[in-house]
């Protein structure tokens, strides 16, 4: 799952933590497939070096000592999530800058799965009640985490993208919107144990 954003986030972004703050200064190496551009931009605001990596290659490799985490599932996520969050949220607004807006709607119009038919109208509807829609896929993995670090209220719907609540401060309102085949409670979950108040409408699939 480490292609999804949200499984990797709640899977994957824990043990990275995990190392960058116990096994990093032991010289330890962290194993990474292939990353990906946010994967990249995670483990820079880490501060994770290149040379503290180790690729995997296509080929048998013998390890001296190897440290193995727990599988972890978004599923079942822990109570490490609410925790992370809050780290990696305060090393994302460490530097100040500009303000960001404290009403947010996630949008995935630039995704062909759970669109709104009538995405246009709910957005403007938003808009009139100072939410700002935001693409997270024109965004760094930092300025994401900064855009829900900010939030007061989240609007979203039910994807990836999503699993970036976890960097939301305690208290933020988050509604999530969902076609009836996604009643799913992993998103809820994350909100709890990020202490964020949730809430949900159900739409109907066509």
């Amino acid at each position: 799952g480490d292609q999804n954003y949200a499984h990797w986030v709640t899977c994957t972004l824990p043990a990275w933590l995990y190392f960058r703050n116990d096994l990093l200064p032991t010289g330890a190496k962290l194993i990474v497939g292939k990353c990906n551009r946010f994967q990249n931009e995670a483990l820079e605001l880490l501060g994770i070096p290149e040379s503290a990596l180790f690729h995997m290659p296509l080929e048998i490799v013998e390890f001296e000592a190897l440290s193995m985490l727990s599988p972890i599932d978004m599923w079942c996520a822990g109570l490490y999530v609410g925790a992370m969050g809050r780290t990696i949220a305060d090393l994302a607004t460490a530097g100040g800058g500009r303000p960001l807006p404290g009403r947010v709607y996630l949008s995935r119009r630039d995704i062909a799965t759970r669109r709104l038919l009538n995405e246009s109208r709910a957005e403007a509807m938003l808009v009139h009640h100072g939410f700002a829609p935001v693409l997270c896929s024109e965004l760094n993995f930092a300025d994401q985490v900064r855009h829900m670090a900010s939030a007061d209220i989240v609007v979203a719907l039910h994807g990836a993208a999503l699993g970036n609540i976890i960097f939301c401060r305690p208290g933020t309102r988050v509604i999530e919107v969902f076609p009836e085949y996604c009643a799913q409670p992993h998103f809820r979950v994350l909100a709890h144990l990020a202490r964020l108040q949730y809430g949900f409408v159900q739409g109907t699939s066509f």
